[in-house]
């Protein structure tokens, strides 16, 4: 059943809509916390289920009644305040009863319910003293005793621990779970701090902007929280944000992407078409792997009607240094520090294997000498042949996931499209700028700086 409904709701003050289209609905014993920032229009809401504030457009049912255009001291509930709205000449008795004297309730009753609540709340022993001598959690007390005598149908509370220090709202907080417990009223509980609403509600209704983001239990919110606001809002720290795309990789990804790798020149559209399903659109497939590959390192270029994969900009900055050193890296250097990127640790009979050509020892000497490589020591035992790694230093300028997330080399092979060893001198050029050797970077003969060549080259 339910004891409370608001269908629709909408509010402004003047110009200003601080509610938009509000639907909750609470069930008979559950406790409700509406949560949010400052300013989001929980605090009116509550108001407004209270009777303090008059609504442009919607409804407010309790018990299946309209109370919208309802008084408040008519609508059966009873509201705790952040103030603690303690009348400052009364007793502590004399708060409490207030509002059973005001309903004109029998005295015998008065007194009954006096007792009930003040033993509950342990306030027996502070029945005669005034608001001005009473700590801040004894006030907070008072003011809860002043809504639970009268039994009312709804609890609402209005952020009511924060003027509480640390220690006493955890202890306060306890309190109200133990009153919640005992009583199995409806309670409705404005709150900005996510511990109190995570600790105390069966339901959560996150607000932001005058709007209910997610409405659902205390765990599934943070374990599933439904959007980027709610995400953020919940938990401590905040979890993190990662900006990312979600394509689509189908079969006809995969066959173009290995096409264009597998190219040693770039491939024209007529070629691509001839390999996909007709029913396919070839731009929107290209276009779902240039994004991908983007965030990698690598830039999908299109140049008239045929497309190729070029390393990105932020990869060219060591090439651009061994330039300006008067070093250059040969291909076979580039493509043995492919291989051991992707196969580290390796032997270099290992890596003769893989190129399937013997090698001098240059290649090695001169990747150690720019400290891109280094021995990873012996395997097994002494006499064994040294294997080989790439650094922290290459690591720095070369992510390690720009070259693993490029195609494997057997799902290359497997594709039909080229062998082991083309696969290798493809993803070699990438990695390791030997494109740019290839595009005559390193030789072009221009009176332009080599930073202006390669932005040339990027546009």
């Amino acid at each position: 059943m339910l004891t409370l409904k608001i269908k629709d709701l909408y509010k402004s003050f003047g110009s200003t809509e601080v509610l938009k289209k509000i639907n909750l609905d609470v069930e008979e014993g559950s406790f409700l916390v509406l949560l949010g920032p400052s300013g989001c229009g929980k605090s009116t809401l509550l108001n407004i289920i209270a009777g303090l504030e008059t609504i442009d457009k919607g409804a407010v049912l309790i018990d299946d009644y309209d109370v919208s255009k309802v008084e408040p001291k008519d609508r059966n509930i009873a509201m705790v305040f952040q103030s603690y709205a303690l009348y400052p000449s009364m007793t502590v008795r004399e708060n409490m009863i207030f509002g059973l004297k005001q309903a004109k309730t029998p005295k015998d009753k008065i007194e009954k319910q006096l007792k009930k609540v003040s033993n509950f709340l342990k306030v027996d022993e502070l029945l005669n003293r005034k608001p001005s001598q009473l700590s801040g959690g004894q006030r907070q007390r008072t003011a809860m005793g002043r809504a639970l005598v009268r039994e009312p149908r709804i609890f609402l509370f209005d952020e009511p621990l924060s003027n509480l220090d640390a220690k006493l709202r955890v202890e306060m907080r306890h309190e109200i779970k133990k009153l919640y417990t005992s009583l199995k009223a409806t309670m409705v509980y404005v709150t900005h701090d996510q511990v109190e609403a995570m600790s105390l509600a069966s339901k959560i209704a996150v607000m932001n902007q005058g709007i209910i983001q997610q409405l659902d239990e205390p765990q599934t919110i943070y374990d599933k929280p439904n959007s980027l606001f709610v995400a953020d809002f919940i938990g401590s720290p905040s979890m993190n944000f990662i900006k990312g795309k979600i394509m689509e990789y189908t079969k006809n990804h995969r066959i173009l992407e290995a096409l264009i790798f597998g190219s040693t020149e770039p491939v024209y559209e007529n070629d691509m078409i001839e390999k996909i399903s007709k029913n396919n659109k070839l731009k929107t497939i290209l276009n779902d792997l240039k994004n991908f590959y983007i965030d990698r390192g690598i830039n999908l270029v299109k140049t008239g009607n045929r497309w190729s994969f070029r390393t990105a900009k932020h990869l060219y900055d060591k090439l651009i240094i061994l330039k300006k050193q008067k070093r250059k890296i040969s291909r076979a250097a580039t493509e043995v520090l492919s291989i051991i990127a992707y196969h580290q640790p390796i032997t270099r009979a290992e890596i003769e294997n893989i190129r399937g050509v013997q090698m001098g020892r240059g290649s090695i000497d001169m990747l150690v000498e720019i400290k891109w490589i280094k021995p990873k020591g012996r395997r097994n035992s002494p006499g064994r042949p040294v294997t080989w790694g790439t650094t922290d230093l290459f690591l720095d300028h070369f992510s390690l996931e720009n070259i693993n997330h490029l195609p494997r080399l057997d799902e290359l092979k497997a594709s039909g499209f080229l062998d082991k060893r083309s696969a290798i001198s493809k993803i070699s050029d990438l990695a390791d700028h030997n494109s740019l050797e290839n595009n005559e970077l390193l030789n072009n003969g221009e009176d332009n700086s080599i930073e202006d060549f390669i932005k040339q080259k990027i546009d």
